[in-house]
């Protein structure tokens, strides 16, 4: 059986470059990391992807994705938002095919999807372990939380929030997008 009091940690970002580790007074079960949880349940670190934290509350199992809105994520907001305003290449876009906008779209976020979609498969995998190594017999209900740092401008907190619903409901259903200080 495995005690998962040796994994309750401060949910925190990884140290920026000036040293500085962004975190919550709330504490959850370290799944990432070299001293996390996944270790321990028999995956090498980097086999599958997974969420930083899992809170276990009743029977929801809340994994919990920190980022600092990384490279990519803040290039698809970016080009998102150019997509949206009034302009000659989106109207040049259009006349090509009527379509062409939604698949620029599409294809724009498809990086970061697929990043979220691997943490969500993996994380609920290795719960599911967890379980099976407790002889647990449970269901949960698994929900994703994906925390940015608290300096993350409020535009981009919003449209990953709409963007990420938008596209990943049918899978995770409702997605929480918040900030550290909000935790």
């Amino acid at each position: 059986m495995i005690d998962l009091k040796l994994y309750q940690q401060p949910i925190q970002h990884d140290a920026c470059k000036e040293g500085h580790k962004e975190s919550s007074v709330k504490t959850a079960i370290q799944l990432d990391g070299d001293d996390g949880l996944a270790t321990d349940l028999g995956f090498h670190n980097n086999c599958l992807k997974k969420v930083d934290y899992v809170k276990l509350h009743e029977n929801k199992v809340i994994l919990i994705e920190l980022t600092n809105l990384k490279d990519e994520i803040k290039e698809c907001i970016e080009s998102n938002s150019l997509l949206q305003k009034p302009s000659d290449i989106k109207t040049f876009i259009k006349t090509l095919d009527k379509s062409a906008l939604k698949k620029m779209q599409t294809k724009l976020w498809m990086e970061v999807l697929e990043e979220f979609k691997g943490k969500w498969m993996g994380s609920i995998a290795f719960y599911e372990r967890l379980l099976r190594r407790n002889n647990i017999i449970d269901d949960p209900h698994y929900m994703l939380v994906v925390v940015l740092k608290n300096d993350t401008d409020p535009k981009d907190l919003d449209l990953l929030k709409i963007e990420l619903n938008k596209k990943l409901v049918g899978m995770m259903g409702k997605i929480d997008v918040r900030l550290t200080n909000e935790l």
